[in-house]
């Protein structure tokens, strides 16, 4: 639950004198949050976007029920706006997504997470 943890050291030496000394060193965390659902061009949750804390590289693919690859976004900013990649409105229903990631922990082995999402019109 903490970001960062605070390190004391005292150092004293023959002469009875004391130092302090402290260093603040920040925990890496990660958490991704994958979500099911988007209403494009409804509210404020218009878009597909993976969010998280620790993400250091992101790739996704978005494919309808078919298995047909329709759209496609690359880094931790990228989203999804419910359009096909050659132009036009998706129609409403369900798809599956591809998200290929690593994080600031496990930074030399990439992870894919499966999902659906559900596109609200």
């Amino acid at each position: 639950e903490q970001d960062s943890i605070t390190i004391m050291m005292v150092a004293f030496n023959d002469y009875n004198c004391e130092d302090t000394a402290y260093v603040t060193i920040p925990l890496l965390k990660e958490s991704i949050w994958f979500p099911n659902a988007f209403t494009p061009n409804r509210d404020e949750n218009s878009l597909f976007q993976i969010k998280g804390i620790g993400i250091t590289s992101l790739s996704v693919d978005i494919f309808d029920r078919r298995g047909i690859l329709i759209n496609h976004f690359d880094g931790i900013d990228g989203s999804w706006d419910g359009t096909y990649a050659t132009g036009g409105d998706c129609p409403m229903g369900g798809y599956v997504y591809v998200a290929t990631y690593t994080t600031v922990l496990n930074p030399n082995n990439p992870e894919t997470h499966r999902g659906a999402i559900t596109l609200i019109r």
